[in-house]
């Protein structure tokens, strides 16, 4: 093979990566979760749930309820309460407060939280950015 243009082609990608990185950095030091709403199809609401095994085997809820998810969401996002039903969000999207019945069981709004380490959270992002352009950078730069 022709490691010239092997390394050529590597390199061109390289803007990209760093790019990627770039906005994933931007995003964990500039964005704010608590202004982030999402309206669609979630995971089933319910009024109560049970642990269940994913396809995986680890052990999961069944279904989520209360104001916030339990588990590895739980520092994610919350469910608006009922009061915020049919009120906009920012973007002007009606919020829509999940119920244990109904389509709004399945199809209902959720909103962003400040995550309690979210400080540790963007050094960790940072450095593993770092760590990756370092990679990208390291391994094809031989080639």
């Amino acid at each position: 093979p022709n490691l010239r243009k092997t390394r050529d082609a590597n390199f061109a990608l390289l803007p990209y990566a760093a790019i990627f990185y770039a906005v994933n950095i931007a995003v964990a030091f500039k964005g704010d979760p608590t202004k982030h709403y999402s309206t669609g199809c979630h995971q089933k609401y319910s009024d109560h749930s049970r642990v269940v095994k994913d396809p995986l085997g680890y052990n999961r809820e069944e279904h989520v309820f209360g104001d916030r998810p339990v588990g590895h969401s739980r520092d994610d996002y919350e469910f608006p309460p009922a009061s915020e039903d049919n009120q906009p969000d920012p973007s002007g999207t009606p919020i829509i407060a999940p119920k244990p019945t109904g389509l709004a069981s399945e199809w209902y709004t959720v909103k962003g939280i400040e995550r309690p380490n979210g400080e540790s959270d963007r050094r960790f992002l940072l450095f593993f950015s770092a760590l990756g352009m370092l990679g990208f950078g390291t391994a094809f730069s031989g080639v």
